[in-house]
């Protein structure tokens, strides 16, 4: 991610950003507000901690937005009031739909004079997207302030030469959602998705950027002297006086295997904002009692997909994405097409710690020409008393050519 400073000219600009990760780690973290949160005045609808129960925030959204990514109307929709469910309050969302042009804008500041003439008066939000850039932000939140007026923008980015796209979650799950499912999915906390199509997430990056909207910073360190856009008098500070962070936030990077819920600290950082006074308003302060399901901790083995296999007859290839919580161990046995059989075979290979692998290549080379057509390979715990056939994953695979299969996620029997 990457956020610009206060640029001061004619108007205030600030941009907040989500940035793709190959991969995640577990930081000891808890939460943080933008330092927009205190400078922008209560009076105004800039951030929506500000909007009142009376109030109707009002959001354009380009035609194509919606017709390229099915579902998005109701992921802005539950992106906001997903966050709002923990702090007690439910926005009042209004849509307009234009035909609004593709932005080549790439500076610091799209939209300025460029989308907000083509929308209503009063639209609080533009949604719209960017141009391909080999930058890693893939989504985008501008503030701006021009003549004493504050308006916002929300993009997300066209994918560059190595991404293929964004996925809504409505495609991800295979069923259309409304915006009431959405929230339900997220306040269960015991989903996660994993993409293999090297695609991104809609919901997750929208999620993010509404966070920024709420009044919330960025849970990674930034590329700015200062390493973060979070206020220090609104923030966890560590002995050392530095804001923590936290990876795993949904206001950390993005990722290809993206939790369905809000992490604890985000909770955490948006009831904070909820019982700060400037922004309590009309609604409650004491949020506290509001309930938050346990997070569904992850299974030993939680995901595996063969994403290609070949055997010419010597060489045996094969590329595998793979997300563990304990040291695993694989075992393989081939489909012998003469004898009918599967054979074992003795070489294995273990994955000493838990992994999170986009691409893992494992390549063995045979003594001589087999009749191979099939492969099967078995994931297990690899320690001392894991006795559970719950930790036991096994895929078959068909050689001799290149094919897909479909993912095997670990169920619990």
């Amino acid at each position: 991610m990457k956020t610009f400073p206060f640029i001061l000219f004619m108007f205030l600009a600030l941009i907040s950003c989500d940035k793709h990760s190959g991969h995640s780690k577990m930081v000891k973290g808890y939460w943080g507000h933008n330092t927009s949160a205190s400078s922008v005045s209560p009076e105004l609808k800039a951030l929506l901690g500000h909007v009142k129960k009376n109030m109707t925030y009002k959001i354009c959204l380009a035609n194509y937005m919606v017709k390229e990514h099915p579902g998005i109307e109701n992921e802005l929709r539950a992106a906001i009031n997903i966050w709002g469910h923990y702090i007690g309050r439910k926005i009042n969302i209004s849509m307009t739909k234009l035909d609004l042009p593709e932005t080549e804008l790439t500076g610091p500041h799209p939209g300025k004079n460029f989308y907000y003439p083509l929308c209503p008066p009063g639209t609080d939000l533009v949604v719209a997207r960017l141009a391909p850039s080999d930058a890693s932000e893939v989504g985008q939140t501008v503030l701006r302030y021009d003549n004493k007026k504050f308006s916002r923008a929300l993009f997300l980015r066209q994918p560059h030469k190595d991404q293929n796209g964004w996925l809504t979650l409505s495609e991800a799950l295979n069923k259309e959602l409304t915006e009431d499912e959405i929230i339900e999915i997220y306040k269960k906390r015991d989903q996660t998705i994993y993409i293999k199509e090297n695609k991104l997430l809609t919901m997750q990056t929208i999620l993010h950027e509404m966070g920024h909207v709420w009044g919330l910073c960025d849970q990674y360190r930034l590329d700015t002297e200062s390493g973060t856009n979070c206020d220090p008098n609104f923030a966890s500070i560590n002995e050392e006086g530095h804001i923590i962070l936290h990876d795993e936030a949904t206001m950390a990077a993005t990722h290809w295997h993206p939790n369905l819920y809000l992490s604890d600290d985000d909770i955490e950082g948006i009831r904070q904002l909820a019982e700060r006074d400037s922004f309590v308003h009309d609604w409650k302060k004491e949020v506290r009692e509001i309930p938050v399901n346990e997070i569904s901790g992850p299974p030993p083995i939680a995901f595996v997909h063969i994403k290609k296999s070949s055997y010419d007859g010597h060489l045996f290839t094969i590329d595998m994405m793979l997300v563990t919580h304990a040291p695993i161990k694989v075992k393989m046995r081939f489909w012998n097409t003469v004898k009918n059989a599967w054979i074992n075979f003795e070489n294995s290979f273990s994955i000493p710690d838990s992994a999170e692998i986009f691409s893992f290549h494992y390549s063995l080379r045979m003594d001589r020409d087999y009749p191979f057509s099939k492969v099967e390979l078995t994931y297990e715990v690899n320690e001392t008393g894991a006795k559970d056939d719950s930790r036991v994953i096994k895929v078959e695979n068909i050689l001799r050519v290149p094919v897909d299969t479909d993912e095997h996620q670990q169920e619990n029997e």
